[in-house]
């Protein structure tokens, strides 16, 4: 009998292309290449600016994390040098 290639061996389970952790409270970082190059591409002056990066913050699961370190709605993040609140939902 003939075993599939695919029983062979497995993917590697899906990797966080960021980090994410509390540096003191109330603020947070997050790096990664994605995350970074998201604030980069956009003014964190522009209201419509902002809430496309907290809807791709949350698409990419950064949401999820922070709030697994303790982050509430408000709080600051720190992404590449730059601090804003974060006011997902």
């Amino acid at each position: 009998m003939r075993r599939s290639p695919s029983t062979w061996s497995s993917a590697p389970p899906p990797t966080r292309a960021f980090t994410s952790s509390r540096w003191r409270r109330g603020v947070f970082r997050v790096s990664g290449p994605p995350v970074e190059r998201l604030l980069a591409r956009h003014d964190l002056e522009n209201d419509e600016a902002l809430a496309h990066i907290e809807y791709r913050l949350g698409r990419m699961g950064v949401i999820r994390a922070l709030e697994a370190a303790g982050f509430e709605p408000g709080d600051d993040v720190e992404i590449a040098g730059m601090v804003f609140e974060l006011h997902p939902g």
